[in-house]
Order: structure tokens, then sequence, then C-alpha cells
């Protein structure tokens, strides 16, 4: 047998899983707050399709003040921990 159908076959697996595990996926990238539920839902129920559009419906129903992403303002302020920035001393 050719290699060409192998590569052919394992092109497509890889497409469908990486297609099965995109909500997942993209929940993580996306540091989601809800990122275990949608794991969750798409590991044990994504193959019955309705679980699988469940955890994508999830995953774009997020609003930005959702994830576990630093805030922008934060990162302005130069702290990652939230808090603000230390006032300067006034110069004398």
């Amino acid at each position: 047998m050719s290699i060409m159908p192998r590569l052919a076959m394992l092109g497509l697996i890889l497409l469908v899983l990486g297609l099965y595990w995109l909500p997942s996926i993209l929940a993580y990238l996306r540091r989601h707050a809800e990122l275990v539920p949608i794991v969750l839902v798409n590991a044990l129920l994504g193959w019955t399709v309705l679980g699988w559009v469940w955890a994508v419906a999830r995953l774009v129903r997020g609003h930005a003040g959702d994830t576990l992403a630093p805030q922008p303002a934060a990162a302005a302020a130069g702290r990652q921990d939230g808090r603000p920035q230390p006032a300067a001393s006034p110069r004398a």
C-alpha cells in the first residue's frame, strides 16, 4: 500500500480531532472563566453534537469580564496582581 493514502487518513483523523477539541482549545487559549465545564462537556458529550454545540455556545457567550486574564487597567498600572501602583512621593 502506498504512503499517500495513509498520510491522507492521518490528516483526516487529525482534522477531525482538532475540530472535536476546538471549543476546549479556544477556551484554554482565551483563559475562559468557565474552562472546566467547557472541557468536561466537550470531552464527555462532544460526540453527541449537542454537547459540542453547547460547548461552542458557552465559549462564544463569554464576555470580556468573564476571562481569567488580567484586566487592561491592571496591566497599564504595571502590576500583575491588579493592585494600583503606589503614588510617587512629591519632590521637595
